[in-house]
């Protein structure tokens, strides 16, 4: 019988090894499934982070940047008829979403008058600058611009359910066709205009309003009896022209 103040084995034998060995791979097991949870947290945690930069945080701090071309070519004519061609592309070449609140279109002819213009101020020679535009000498004909074509399209539903925007590095194109006579224009010169904004931004039903401008085009722009300090508006415009003779 051992002595209770006998000291206790050291070599436990096979059983020992077998519970330290144990040991050992409960200890592994807990910092393998501690690192694994460190890991999934972390990358839960990035996953996040990158949605909310990328979706919240980067629209509100970068822009959008729309660029509008356009091309107007003929395509065919009969009894003195040209069938017109007008195209547009709208491509975002900024780093954010753009929201697009609608397109315009307008066209305008350029008739020839029979005189020269008789607006003519000449400058002074010989004393100093003064500001302004000045004719010399100009015998070319009078022209006389002409609205004959425009319409616009609103895709913004204001119902902060659904809207049309161009992503960054995207595109929107349409063309239409147009008909016109030969006799009555020299020429003819189309605009295709987007209004847009960042779609991070909001935008207020009551800040937009469709204005005429003075040669008749009517186009969307920020309404002048809105005094709201968040109503942002930009109009990315292409014109293109083209002779009828």
């Amino acid at each position: 019988m051992r002595s209770p103040d006998a000291p206790l084995p050291t070599d436990l034998g096979p059983i020992g090894l077998e519970h330290r060995l144990r040991i050992r791979a409960l200890r592994m097991s807990w910092i393998k499934d501690l690192v694994q949870a460190v890991a999934f947290t972390a990358a839960g945690i990035w996953a996040i982070y990158n949605f909310w930069y990328r979706e919240r945080y980067l629209p509100r701090t970068i822009d959008a940047n729309v660029v509008v071309k356009s091309t107007l070519e003929k395509l065919g004519e009969k009894d003195g008829i040209v069938a017109l061609r007008l195209s547009m592309v709208a491509e975002n070449h900024g780093a954010a979403p753009a929201r697009v609140l609608g397109m315009s279109r307008w066209a305008l002819g350029a008739r020839v008058g029979t005189a020269p213009a008789r607006n003519v101020v000449q400058p002074g020679v010989g004393g100093e600058l003064k500001l302004g535009d000045f004719v010399e000498l100009d015998q070319t004909l009078e022209t006389k611009g002409e609205l004959f074509y425009n319409t616009l399209e609103v895709d913004e539903p204001f119902d902060n359910k659904s809207n049309v925007t161009i992503r960054p590095n995207g595109y929107v194109n349409e063309e239409h066709v147009l008909y016109v006579r030969r006799a009555d224009y020299a020429f003819v010169s189309a605009t295709t205009a987007v209004a847009w904004l960042p779609a991070a931004l909001p935008a207020p039903k009551d800040c937009y309003t469709l204005g005429r401008r003075a040669d008749g085009v009517v186009r969307i722009v920020v309404n002048p009896n809105q005094t709201r300090g968040n109503c942002r508006l930009s109009t990315s415009s292409g014109d293109a022209s083209l002779s009828l003779w």
